[in-house]
């Protein structure tokens, strides 16, 4: 385990170290709400990638159920994207969802396209 020096330490980074878990048994993975999240996570950034990268909380309402067949309660995934958001995985303007990796994989290709 990584041993962070006194000074470095950062809040935000807990619950965010625990890296790779494909070497651990089904018994531990089982009980962690970490992997349980992610699973979700990568539902709605699916559905919000689907939908050129940016989505209000109706459409990803709709999408989850059309791309998942996932109903979900409006508040329950009002505050798992506000959770997202804090994770850096999402960026919110004027009440519209933004995929992070989206717009970096934009940025990236522009950038891409300037070195040619």
């Amino acid at each position: 385990m990584r041993v962070i020096p006194v000074g470095r330490f950062n809040i935000s980074d807990v619950g965010k170290r625990i890296g790779n878990l494909d070497d651990l048994p089904k018994e531990i993975r089982s009980q962690l709400q970490c992997i349980k999240t992610n699973s979700l996570e990568k539902q709605i950034m699916e559905v919000i990638n689907c939908l050129q990268g940016m989505a209000n909380i109706d459409e990803i309402l709709v999408g989850m159920f059309r791309e998942h067949d996932l109903l979900m309660e409006r508040s329950y995934l009002s505050k798992k994207l506000y959770q997202m958001k804090r994770h850096g995985l999402l960026e919110s303007i004027k009440g519209t969802i933004i995929d992070i990796q989206h717009t970096a994989r934009k940025a990236l290709k522009a950038v891409e396209e300037m070195d040619v």
